[in-house]
C-alpha cells in the first residue's frame, strides 16, 4: 500500500517515508540522529534568581520529572518515545505528541501521534469556552482514543478528533508558514529515487549472477513456436544453477549484450554521490556514514560537528517546545513566579573520550569553578563526604575581586540544590542551603594566599607597617567579610608580626613561622551562637493602595520600599556584623529587599505568601514549619525576608504579639526558639 502513497520520481520509482528507509544511508541518518538524542537524559530544572545572577537546581520533586526522565506513558520508555518523535521530525518534517491531562488539568502522560494522521488547522470561529481567541489553531487527528466530550466539532467527522494547541507538542522542521513543517522525503524524493534505483539495479545485477542481459540473434525469420522453444532452451542451459556454463551456438545464432555493466553505469560513483547528498539533507557528517578520505583531522572533530550542526538544532527546538507546552508561567498557586525548564543533557556527546573529560575536569577544578563533588555528580558517582568534597582550589598567585575591585573571599558558597530537610512538614519544596564558613573552609581557601604574602614579606630587607598593610591588605579585607573576625583586631594582629625577629623570616624557618602566625590568626575568631531574624519586605504600589500582592509575585518595590530596604541594610551592617547569609521568599519584592541587605542570598518557597491553593490554616502550618526548619539548620546568624502574614503566623505560634509589623521591620527569634522580639523598624 505504501507505494501508492509515495511521490513519483523521474527514476520511475515512488518514494515515501517507508521506502526511503530502504536506502541504507537514509536509515543510517535517521537511526543515528534519533538514537543519539534518545540516549541523552532529560532533566527538569528550576531557574532561581540570586542577586544579579541566575542559577538553577534539579527539580526532582516536580511531577513531570519522572515522566520526562523515564516513562512518558505506560507503553514506552523515554528513549523509545524520543526516538519515535525524532524519526517523525526527520522524515515527515513534523513531530507531534499529545499531552494527556487529568481532571485537574495536570499532565500525566505524553503520547506520540502519527504525522500522516495529524494536521494543524485554524478554525474560523472561537471555541465555546474561549471566545476571546477569534481564530484558534487546533490539531486534527485520527489517531488515539476518540474523545466524545468536545464542545466544538465543526469540520471533525468520523473518527477525527480535535486537540487544542496547548495539549499538543509540535516541533516542525523547515516551515514556510511557521506552523507546518515541509515533508522532507517529498522535497528530496528525486535524490532518494535515484538512490533507490541504484539499489534496485545492484540487487537485480547480482540476482542475475552478475551477468548482463542480452538477446540471441539469427539471420533467419523464426516462427513464434520456434522462438519460444529457443528461448526456453537457452534459459534451461544458462539460467539458474547452470549459469556460467559454456554455450554452443549454431545455425548462425549470436548472443548480444544489451544492458550496461556497473562500471559502465558508474554505479559506485553514483552511490557515493547519493550518499553525500543524503548526508547533506539530514545535516549528517558523511564520515559517520562510512565515507573515507575526508579532510577532517580526527574523530573528535567529527563528533563535535555531529553535535553542533546535526543534533543541536533539533534539541533546542524540542527543549523550547517542552518549555512552552509543559511549563507555562504560573501566576497563582504554589508555583507562582517559579520558572521551570526541561534540558536535554548533551555533555556525554561533547566529552566523547577520557582525555577530553580529563582536560575539562582538570580546568574546572584548577580554576575554582567546580568542586570534586560537582565533578563526581557529572559522572553519576557518589559524592565525597566531608568538607573536602565541597572545597575549591585557589591559584596562589591570583586574588578574587568583585565588580568594584574589592577583594572577596576566595572560593564560593555551595549553592548545590539539596533535598527538603523536612519533607513531612514542607512537601515538595526544594531548598538551596548555603555553605557555612567554618575554620577549616577558611584555611583551605586563604592559607595559600597568606603563605604567599608571608614569603613576600620575608623577602624584604627592611619591613615596616606599610609593607604589612599593603601585602596583607587583600587577606585582611577577605577576613573582615567572615563572621567572627573583627577588622580592628585582625589588622592589629597582622601589624604585630612586624616585631618578629629576623631569624623567624629566615628561609629555613619561614614555613614554621608562617604556620604559627596563621594559627594565631585563626584563634582571633570568636565563636558565637547563631542568631536568627525575620524581616518584612519593603513597600510596593499595591501595598499602598490596599491591594494584596499574593497574586502579583513580580510586583517590584516602589521608591519608598527601596528606601526602606536601604534603611534595613544599614541597620544590619551596623548591628548584625556576623550575618552569614540571607534567605527570602520567591516574590520579587522579597528578593529585592534581601539583595539590599546582603550580596549572597538564596530562596525558599516555604516563605512565599499565601496563594489560592491552600487555606489559611495550611498557610500558617507551612510557614511556621519553614521558619523552624531554617532556624534549626542555620549554623551562623541568618536573616529571612518574608511577608507580614508569615511573621504574624510565627509570632502567634510562639504566643507573642506581632500586630505592628512595619515594612522592613526586623524581628529576632531567641536562641531557644521560644520568644520573638521586634528590634528594628524604619523611621522609628
Amino acid at each position: 500500500m505504501d507505494i501508492f502513497s509515495g511521490g513519483r520520481t523521474d527514476s520511475g520509482l515512488r518514494v515515501s517515508q517507508l521506502t526511503a528507509l530502504q536506502i541504507p544511508d537514509v536509515l543510517a541518518c535517521v537511526t543515528r540522529i534519533s538514537g543519539a538524542i534518545a540516549g541523552q537524559p532529560i532533566r527538569i530544572f528550576e531557574r532561581i534568581e540570586t542577586g544579579i545572577r541566575h542559577s538553577k537546581r534539579l527539580a526532582v520533586e516536580h511531577p513531570l520529572f519522572d515522566i520526562l526522565r523515564y516513562r512518558p506513558n505506560d507503553e514506552m520508555t523515554r528513549a523509545t518515545f524520543i526516538r519515535t518523535f525524532i524519526c517523525h521530525m526527520l522524515l515527515w518534517g513534523n513531530g507531534y505528541a499529545e499531552i494527556q491531562r487529568d481532571a485537574a488539568n495536570r499532565p500525566v502522560a505524553i503520547w506520540p501521534r502519527n504525522p500522516t494522521r495529524t494536521r494543524p488547522r485554524r478554525l474560523l470561529r472561537p471555541l465555546v469556552d474561549d471566545p476571546s481567541n477569534l481564530f484558534p489553531m487546533v490539531y486534527i487527528t485520527t489517531e488515539g482514543i476518540e474523545q466524545t466530550d468536545q464542545n466544538y466539532s465543526e469540520g471533525v467527522t468520523g473518527t477525527e478528533r480535535l486537540i487544542r494547541k496547548e495539549d499538543m507538542i509540535h516541533v516542525p522542521g523547515l516551515a514556510l508558514d511557521g506552523r507546518l513543517g515541509q515533508d522532507v522525503v517529498w522535497l528530496a524524493r528525486q535524490c532518494m529515487g535515484v538512490a533507490l534505483a541504484a539499489e534496485k539495479f545492484a540487487a537485480k545485477f547480482f540476482g542475475n549472477n552478475a551477468t548482463p542481459s542480452g538477446v540471441l540473434e539469427t539471420p533467419n525469420t523464426l516462427k513464434k513456436e520456434l522462438r519460444d522453444q529457443l528461448r526456453n532452451m537457452w534459459m534451461e542451459a544458462q539460467g539458474g544453477e547452470n549459469w556460467g556454463r559454456i554455450a554452443v551456438l549454431e545455425s548462425g545464432l549470436k548472443f548480444t549484450k544489451i544492458s550496461s555493466t556497473p562500471n559502465e553505469a558508474q554505479m559506485i560513483e553514483a552511490r557515493k554521490q547519493q550518499r553525500s547528498e543524503i548526508a547533506a539533507i539530514f545535516g549528517m557528517p558523511v564520515t559517520m556514514l562510512g565515507e573515507v578520505g575526508t579532510a577532517r583531522a580526527n574523530a573528535e572533530q567529527v563528533a563535535l560537528e555531529f553535535v553542533n550542526y546535526t543534533l543541536r538544532p533539533w534539541v533546542v527546538a524540542l527543549e523550547e517546545e517542552l518549555k512552552v507546552k509543559l511549563f507555562p508561567a504560573a501566576s497563582m498557586g504554589r508555583n507562582a513566579g517559579r520558572t521551570y525548564i526541561a534540558l536535554i543533557d548533551m555533555r556525554d556527546l561533547t566529552l566523547p573520550d577520557a582525555v577530553a573529560k580529563k582536560n575539562y575536569y582538570s580546568a574546572a577544578r584548577q580554576w575554582t569553578w567546580a568542586t570534586p563533588n560537582e565533578i563526581l555528580e557529572m559522572e553519576d558517582e557518589n559524592p565525597i563526604p566531608g568538607p573536602l568534597g565541597e572545597s575549591y582550589l585557589v591559584p596562589v598567585n591570583m586574588t578574587a575581586v568583585d565588580a568594584e575591585g574589592k577583594v572577596v573571599l576566595a572560593g564560593k558558597p555551595n549553592t548545590s540544590p539539596n533535598a527538603p530537610s523536612s519533607p513531612a512538614s514542607v512537601p515538595g519544596q526544594g531548598v538551596d542551603q548555603p555553605k557555612q564558613t567554618g575554620k577549616e573552609e577558611i584555611k583551605s581557601a586563604l592559607w595559600p594566599l597568606f603563605r604567599d604574602a608571608f614569603g613576600r614579606i620575608a623577602a624584604r630587607k627592611d619591613r615596616d607597617y606599610r609593607d604589612f598593610d599593603r601585602i596583607f591588605g587583600p587577606i585582611l579585607e577577605a577576613l573582615a567579610l567572615i563572621p567572627g573576625f573583627g577588622l580592628n583586631d585582625t589588622a592589629a594582629y597582622l601589624r604585630g608580626l612586624v616585631t618578629l625577629p629576623d631569624s623567624d623570616f629566615d628561609v629555613k624557618n619561614l614555613d614554621r613561622t608562617a604556620q604559627t602566625a596563621w594559627n594565631g590568626l585563626m584563634d582571633i575568631r570568636e565563636e558565637q551562637g547563631p542568631r536568627f531574624f525575620l524581616a518584612r519586605h519593603g513597600a510596593t504600589d499595591n501595598d499602598l493602595e490596599g491591594v494584596s500582592d499574593d497574586f502579583h509575585p513580580e510586583e517590584p518595590l516602589n521608591a519608598e520600599g527601596e528606601g526602606q530596604a536601604k534603611a534595613l541594610a544599614g541597620y544590619v551592617a551596623s548591628n548584625i556584623s556576623d550575618l552569614t547569609y540571607v534567605v527570602s521568599g520567591n516574590p520579587k519584592r522579597h528578593r529585592q529587599t534581601a539583595e539590599a541587605v546582603k550580596p549572597y542570598i538564596y530562596t525558599d518557597s516555604g516563605l512565599d505568601p499565601q496563594g489560592d491553593s491552600e487555606s489559611e490554616e495550611q498557610f500558617q502550618a507551612r510557614t511556621v514549619a519553614a521558619v523552624e526548619r531554617l532556624r534549626k539548620d542555620a549554623k551562623g546568624s541568618a536573616l529571612a525576608v518574608t511577608s507580614h502574614r508569615a511573621i504574624k503566623a510565627y509570632a502567634h505560634h510562639l504566643g507573642g504579639d506581632a500586630s505592628d509589623i512595619g515594612f522592613c521591620s526586623v524581628w529576632e527569634i531567641s536562641p531557644d526558639g521560644v520568644n520573638i522580639t521586634q528590634i528594628f523598624k524604619p523611621g522609628a
